[in-house]
């Protein structure tokens, strides 16, 4: 293995993964929109790119064993602007296949979400649950993995997904909306924290360390053709993350109850049977862990 290409490095997973395998002495060729330093990193180089333009796109895959695809429209922009959701996340991704399919790339690993599942009908969900996103969001990341096993099986480029639950960790700004770094951010400031309704909507929160653990066992294992759930398997309610984030930071949260927004999903859990038996289960951060991982660097920016 000589080449990775991550695509959406300089998103909060993109730096993290950058990172993560920075260590495996292969060429690491990160790119997004924006540009990040990371220059004290070894086999790490870092050049601007949209995944909308095709020739760029040829310009970074050429030469690489893996591609890494994290770029990505993400929810909250799908709600505003759908159209331009689906340009990325779909176009995006037919840019990138087209060119591992012309440079005969060995592989791609693709970051879906949970939102592929929509409303789940059971607790907690499998890989086998029903697809029935409930945003083009949603539907966007299920056709990613549609067009994955299409290009695999009438083009042999082999695939790995993960179907991402509730990312957190180092790197994601408050900035993104993420819950974590907003709720860490807002009671180091002493600003209240609002809960919609009583905060017994449960979410799945998986550490990024997690996720690039994963990553690199999936590189180094020569898993493929596989979709995985991405979580911790923990079902957390709003409310007890909040708490605990008080707890981390030695401050009790200043709550404000408000009333709870429709349309939002009340509750997930994935099951990570199938991620376990694939992964081993010795690398696993506890949500207390890695929100004191968390905390120390949104403290960092403050």
């Amino acid at each position: 293995m000589d080449k990775i290409v991550i695509f959406g490095a300089s998103g909060f997973v993109g730096q993290n993964i950058v990172r993560g395998l920075s260590t495996l002495g292969c060429k690491i060729l990160g790119t997004d929109l924006s540009e990040i330093d990371f220059e004290r990193l070894e086999n790490v180089e870092f050049i601007t790119n949209d995944i909308l333009d095709s020739q760029h796109v040829d310009e970074m895959i050429d030469g690489a064993d893996i591609v890494i695809h994290l770029a990505t429209s993400n929810l909250r922009t799908s709600l505003k602007n759908p159209k331009r959701n689906i340009n990325i996340n779909i176009g995006g991704m037919m840019n990138i296949l087209e060119s591992c399919r012309k440079f005969k790339v060995k592989k791609i690993i693709y970051s879906s979400a949970s939102s592929v599942y929509g409303i789940p009908d059971y607790l907690p969900v499998d890989e086998l649950h029903a697809k029935n996103p409930t945003t083009v969001y949603g539907v966007g990341k299920y056709s990613g993995e549609h067009l994955l096993r299409v290009y695999q099986e009438l083009y042999g480029i082999d695939y790995f997904t993960l179907r991402f639950t509730n990312v957190y960790g180092p790197y994601q700004h408050p900035s993104t909306g993420g819950l974590i770094p907003v709720v860490l951010t807002k009671i180091l400031n002493e600003d209240n924290v609002t809960i919609f309704g009583d905060g017994s909507q449960t979410r799945d929160f998986v550490f990024v360390g997690d996720i690039v653990e994963m990553i690199k066992r999936v590189i180094l294992n020569d898993h493929k053709n596989i979709v995985v759930n991405a979580g911790s398997g923990v079902n957390t309610s709003i409310l007890d993350a909040v708490l605990k984030c008080g707890e981390v930071l030695g401050v009790e949260p200043k709550l404000e109850y408000k009333k709870q927004e429709g349309g939002e999903r009340k509750g997930f859990q994935a099951d990570m049977k199938l991620n376990k038996n694939l992964f081993g289960d010795d690398f696993r951060t506890t949500l207390e862990s890695g929100l004191f991982t968390t905390s120390e660097w949104i403290k960092s920016l403050q």
